[in-house]
Order: C-alpha cells, then sequence, then structure tokens
C-alpha cells in the first residue's frame, strides 16, 4: 500500500451535478438582488463571484476529465485561463459557441452607468476572452 496520497477517481457526471448546484447559487443570489426594495448596500457581490467561480472551475475539470479520460496533476490549480487552456481544441471552440455575453455585458453596462470610475480599460464589448481573463484568478483576487 502506497502512503502517498491516495488515487482519486472523479466521475465527471457527479462533477456536473456540484457545478449545477453552484452555478444555480449564483442565480439564487442574483435574483435576490434584483427584488424590490433590496438595498444595494446589502448586496455581496465578491461570494456570488467565488461560486460562480467555483461553478465553473468543476466544469472545465469535469470537461477535461472527459476530453482525456483521465485526471492530471496539472488540474491542481484554480487558475480558469489554465483550466480551459487544457482542453482539447473541440472542447474549447464549443464553449466558445455556446457562450452568452447578455450577462456580463449588462452589469458592464451597468457598472458603466453608474460607476464609470472603475470601468477605466475595460472593454465597451463583454466577450469570452475578456469573461476568461478577467475570471481567470478569481481565488486570488477574492482572498
Amino acid at each position: 500500500m502506497s502512503k502517498g496520497r491516495p488515487a482519486i477517481i472523479l466521475d465527471p457526471r457527479q462533477m456536473f451535478i456540484l457545478a449545477e448546484e453552484f452555478r444555480r447559487a449564483t442565480h439564487l443570489l442574483a435574483q435576490l438582488h434584483r427584488q424590490p426594495g433590496f438595498s444595494s448596500d446589502q448586496w455581496v457581490p465578491r461570494p456570488n463571484i467565488m461560486i460562480s467561480a467555483m461553478s465553473l472551475e468543476i466544469y472545465f475539470k469535469c470537461l477535461y476529465i472527459l476530453d482525456h479520460r483521465s485526471t492530471h496533476r496539472r488540474l491542481r490549480t484554480h487558475n480558469l485561463k489554465r483550466l480551459f487552456e487544457f482542453l482539447l481544441p473541440d472542447t474549447q471552440a464549443k464553449l466558445r459557441e455556446y457562450f452568452d455575453p447578455a450577462e456580463g455585458q449588462a452589469i458592464l453596462d451597468h457598472y458603466r452607468q453608474h460607476q464609470g470610475r472603475w470601468l477605466i480599460g475595460l472593454p465597451k464589448t463583454f466577450t469570452f476572452d475578456f469573461a476568461l481573463f478577467a475570471s481567470s484568478n478569481t481565488f486570488e483576487w477574492i482572498r
């Protein structure tokens, strides 16, 4: 028996279910924020950002396992851009194809309208590459 870490066998179906739970939680928090009478000073964006990043990380790791039929030591990262780059080119292309910038664009537009000074240097259009860049180091940024 090896004294090292035990092998972790990851089931992509279970990973997907977990990622979906985190994704649904972010939507519930966003819905709460949009309720009439909800004061903007009560909004806590960092937990929502962190939960969204966790969901995306689990999705990417799930897709990696489906792509490569195995796990790898390089998956021990929280960097979303790196995790995306580990996916096969066809998987990357499909993710780009299915990307919907509407919610991210709405957030950018809202902040541009209300807090323009925070957006200096940010793009006018919310793209996949910007979303990936902006979220790549979420865990380090939030800590």
